[in-house]
């Protein structure tokens, strides 16, 4: 009885591993190196030969023909089913049955992956269900569960009386005969069902996927101005600088700058044009731009503008606008303007960028003094402009198991790996076959 026991176990596991690999020659995805392309079907294009939702596997052949049905690599959509239509060249033209227009894409024969082999009607919508995370994740954490909580038990069981016996058994091996053997045998089958949901869902997603990271940089600059004084002892030296008034009686020239400096960490070359203005304006909105430097081309990342503000003109411009309109103002104001038009590369990427900030002056009778800031706003002397470019990469593609996140790629390997084991488990050899003890 037990030498046929023993045959008969080995008999059903050959078998099994035959079947497997026979299976697996036949239909083991392109994503592991086998002959099959599982596509599943979106969308109305090929109706009605290919519906929504239905899976199709394809495997490659030797020659395409005109009115062949077959799968290619789209570059931007990915896996597209369509009809041959034409051929231009070495190029197919391909078109949906339901399509009134041909595909955008004409591909080589090298982007053919096959033509279908077989057609599952609606069993892609069974896919897409087993796709769902939490799919995987309850029937991962039921195997999980039984293997850790069902199974020891089993075993100490198996243990207990395998150690009263063991003068009579050589090795105290499970015996899947028995009860104990049969749960061993069930927990194997629900890690293996949870491998298998585990591997059809990692391989419906691709190993690898487009996305894209943000690559700052800044524009940053600063302002600077300062007139001669004749008169010595108004200032702590004969200039007033940055931050100081200037008055009327003592100068009539203002000598204004902007600082510009281009900021990232990424590798970049950028140039582009800078130009100069003061824009007068009063509180009912008129306004007159004065150019102090013209359009000017920079390359690199920094450069400084700058210009004489007259400051005679500015009152003889402000005095004949009140003489012809009869309107007089208590003051004006005066904004140093700089516009900075960038353009060059970063992180490999095209950039155009606009600079255009502005440091503000109050101009009255009696002085030139530049505006404080508000109580809530940075320093108008030193201001900034930040921005990005997006850069594509290509990264790993993940799974979401509950809160866990698994790599595509490895929950193939472990999918792959919990099957076999799972499979030699169940092929284990009886205890009861084992060779007795010596005496």
């Amino acid at each position: 009885m037990r030498t046929a026991r023993r045959a008969s176990s080995v008999v059903v596991f050959s078998l099994l591993v035959v079947l497997t690999g026979a299976a697996w020659l036949a239909m083991a995805p392109s994503q592991l190196g086998g002959p099959v392309t599982y596509a599943l079907i979106t969308g109305n294009s090929m109706e009605p030969a290919l519906n929504s939702g239905d899976l199709v596997l394809v495997r490659a052949v030797g020659d395409y023909r005109m009115g062949d049905i077959v799968a290619y690599r789209h570059p931007n959509v990915g896996v597209v089913i369509h009809r041959i239509a034409s051929r231009d060249g070495q190029r197919f033209v391909l078109k949906g049955d339901n399509n009134t227009w041909d595909d955008g894409h004409e591909p080589t024969a090298s982007e053919l992956i096959g033509t279908p082999w077989a057609h599952l009607p609606r069993v892609g919508r069974l896919v897409e269900g087993l796709r769902t995370p939490w799919v995987v994740g309850v029937l991962a954490g039921v195997a999980a569960a039984l293997a850790l909580a069902g199974l020891p038990r089993k075993m100490r069981q198996t243990s207990a009386r395998s150690g009263r016996s063991a003068g009579a058994q050589g090795g105290g091996m499970l015996n899947l005969h028995t009860e104990e053997g049969q749960g061993f045998l069930a927990v194997l089958g629900i890690v293996a069902i949870a491998c298998v949901a585990l591997g059809g869902v990692s391989l419906t997603q691709p190993t690898e996927h487009e996305a894209s990271r943000s690559v700052g940089y800044q524009q940053t600059g600063a302002f600077d101005y300062s007139a001669n004084s004749p008169v010595p002892g108004v200032y702590d030296g004969d200039v007033a600088g940055t931050g100081e008034p200037i008055f009327r009686r003592l100068t009539s020239e203002v000598l204004v700058a902007f600082s510009y400096r281009f900021v990232t960490e990424s590798p970049h070359l950028v140039g582009g044009t800078h130009r100069l203005t003061a824009v007068v304006s009063d509180t009912a909105g008129w306004r007159r731009t004065i150019e102090l430097q013209p359009e000017t081309a920079f390359s690199g990342d920094v450069f400084r503008a700058e210009g004489v503000l007259d400051l005679a003109q500015l009152y003889a411009l402000v005095n004949h606008l009140e003489a012809e309109t009869g309107v007089r103002r208590d003051h004006y104001t005066v904004a140093v303007a700089p516009e900075v038009a960038i353009e060059g590369v970063v992180a490999g990427q095209e950039l155009r960028e606009r600079f255009a900030p502005r440091l503000g002056f109050r101009l009255d009778q009696n002085q030139f003094q530049a505006l404080p800031a508000g109580p809530r706003e940075t320093d108008p002397r030193t201001p900034s402009q930040s921005g990005s470019v997006e850069v594509p990469h290509v990264e790993p593609a993940s799974l979401s198991l509950l809160s866990l996140r698994l790599a595509v790629a490895d929950a193939r390997k472990f999918a792959a790996a919990g099957l076999v084991i799972a499979l030699g488990g169940a092929g284990a050899r009886p205890a009861d076959c084992a060779r007795p003890a010596s005496r």
